[in-house]
């Protein structure tokens, strides 16, 4: 048996656990795609303090949260959304920002695709081969950020919500949910930075 007849029986073997359980939980990634550069900036300096994911679905919060944090403060300084942006602990300067992101829905789940295993079975294996739809990922995410002034007082708070599906074939069956955890980041940022500006935030 070679490495594809292999695979092949590996995927029709989810297939039939999916089609028993109806669905099940990915587990989640915290990875994001590289920013594009904001349009609107705001001239301050920023510190990203606390990253959590309140969701009870989500196991090894800490772990997660950690590695969140780190990805958005990159984010946030490829994206260029302020003029400078670091991650706590630091010296906050009485002008800074600082930043608390809550994610209290970030859950990532696998459905069987209708078709795909009567389609599978139909045509004995042809429709996986050439690529045709097995599963379909939905991810489903939302989260908050707020944002206070160096003595700790809230100047704003913003909220998004972003729900994305995609097919998923053989060739392409390991889970990312990258765009949908992107787009929360951007979404939340680029409110946030409006808010400040509509709020005459600036100094």
């Amino acid at each position: 048996m070679n490495r594809l007849s292999r695979y092949f029986y590996v995927q029709l073997i989810v297939l039939v656990m999916l089609s028993t359980s109806g669905c099940v939980n990915l587990p989640p990634s915290t990875n994001l795609k590289s920013a594009e550069h904001a349009v609107n900036i705001l001239p301050k300096t920023i510190w990203v303090d606390e990253v959590k994911v309140t969701d009870a679905n989500v196991k090894n919060q800490k772990v997660i949260e950690e590695s969140l944090r780190g990805n958005i403060t990159t984010y946030i300084q490829e994206g260029g959304y302020f003029k400078e942006a670091n991650a706590l602990p630091g010296i906050i300067g009485k002008d800074d920002l600082v930043l608390d992101f809550e994610f209290d829905h970030f859950i990532q789940e696998r459905h069987l695709h209708p078709l795909s295993l009567p389609l599978s079975i139909g045509t004995l294996g042809l429709y996986m081969v050439f690529g045709g739809p097995i599963a379909v990922d939905e991810s489903n995410l939302s989260g908050h950020l707020i944002v206070k002034d160096s003595n700790t007082l809230v100047l704003t708070r913003v909220s998004a919500e972003i729900q994305e599906d995609h097919y998923v074939s053989m060739y392409n069956s390991i889970p990312t949910g990258l765009e949908a955890r992107t787009s929360l980041v951007s979404e939340l940022l680029t409110k946030c930075v409006n808010e400040l500006k509509n709020n005459n935030y600036k100094h």
